[in-house]
């Protein structure tokens, strides 16, 4: 029988930079000690995968507002309580660690591709004013175990189906795979009359809901009109790359 654990997205409207403030701290209660009998002791890991802490800061904006009039941090707070759960759903994000810019600082560039890491918010999430944004300061810690585990099912083209929507769209797996696609192995394409829309190649966010849907997002569009969903998908199978390709297409209705 296969498992594969519920994780949310970071949030789709929410910026994902990490300003360089942020600290890493490696290997904090890695190690755990044993009494002999004879009165020594021994040291051991506690675990095969030590996680990994940050003491995170980011900065969302206070003032301005969508047309749903909510502001960025807003946003986050509404990402934090209802799909995070304060902590208790783990988030893919890309890998903090080893990213590829200048010192920690995540930046969202579609012309480079991250490794996804997943993490847990595991302090309480403190913010103060500057200006128009605020600063919002908390302890991120990396997630190993529990996330996905592997399945001897094997998994075919015809056992994916899609159904997009305005600013999302659900992948329905009949036959869950040995893993869930992280968003850095899904490419996507919206067009419209067959001509791919500018801005909407890149899958913002994910969420997974712990049974046979994967839920990616991309941004709203704002003219009335039938458009073609294309999306590709990397998945390992027994070793090898399966690559799924689908197609629907949706209305939008305004």
């Amino acid at each position: 029988m296969s498992y594969i654990a519920g994780y949310t997205g970071w949030c789709p409207t929410v910026n994902r930079v990490i300003l360089d403030s942020t600290t890493i701290t490696l290997g904090e209660n890695a190690i755990k000690s044993d009494e002999l009998d004879s009165g020594g002791k021994r040291t051991r890991l506690k675990s095969d995968a030590p996680s990994e802490k940050y003491s995170v800061t980011m900065e969302f904006n206070w003032i301005k507002k969508d047309e749903k009039g909510k502001t960025e941090l807003q946003r986050f707070y509404d990402w934090y309580q209802y799909d995070h759960r304060y902590g208790s759903v783990p988030f893919e994000f890309p890998q903090i660690i080893y990213s590829p810019t200048s010192g920690i600082k995540v930046i969202d560039d579609a012309s480079n591709v991250y490794r996804s890491e997943y993490y847990k918010i595991t302090s309480a999430v403190e913010g103060s004013k500057s200006g128009e944004s605020v600063q919002i300061k908390m302890t991120w810690e990396t997630v190993y175990g529990g996330i996905v585990s592997y399945t001897e099912d094997n998994i075919e083209s015809g056992d994916v189906l899609i159904y997009p929507h305005n600013g999302f769209i659900d992948i329905y797996f009949s036959t869950l795979p040995p893993v869930i696609p992280p968003t850095t192995s899904i490419s996507l394409s919206i067009e419209k009359d067959g001509v791919p829309l500018e801005g909407f190649s890149t899958v913002q966010g994910s969420y997974f809901d712990n049974s046979n849907t994967l839920r990616i997002f991309y941004p709203l569009i704002d003219e009335l009109g039938t458009y073609e969903a294309h999306i590709k998908m990397d998945i390992p199978v027994n070793e090898e790359i399966l690559s799924i390709m689908k197609s629907a297409s949706f209305e939008v209705k305004l």
